[in-house]
């Protein structure tokens, strides 16, 4: 993983899911949270986007907000792979 700046925060919540938190500290300060289910077989789904924090001057640029959001999907989705040792792309 090739993601400088992205932290992966994770809390659970109840048995089967667990809330992730991606943040980019960094300038231009990003927050995505993403609500993770976990299945019967112990694999994991990649989640659902539940919240996205980013400042008005990223907003306001639609690329720019496209791509932190695409970059915080694709760091979740490999830290997930790295943790189970599976791959979600088929």
């Amino acid at each position: 993983m090739n993601y400088p700046g992205y932290l992966k925060i994770e809390r659970s919540t109840s048995e089967n899911v667990s809330r992730v938190i991606i943040n980019r500290p960094r300038n231009p300060k990003f927050t995505m949270e993403v609500e993770v289910q976990t299945l019967a077989n112990g694999r994991r789904r990649k989640g659902a986007i539940k919240r996205v924090q980013a400042p008005n001057s990223v907003s306001g640029s639609y690329h720019t907000y496209a791509k932190h959001l695409s970059r915080g999907e694709r760091f979740l989705e490999e830290a997930l792979e790295a943790e189970a040792g599976i791959a979600f792309r088929q």
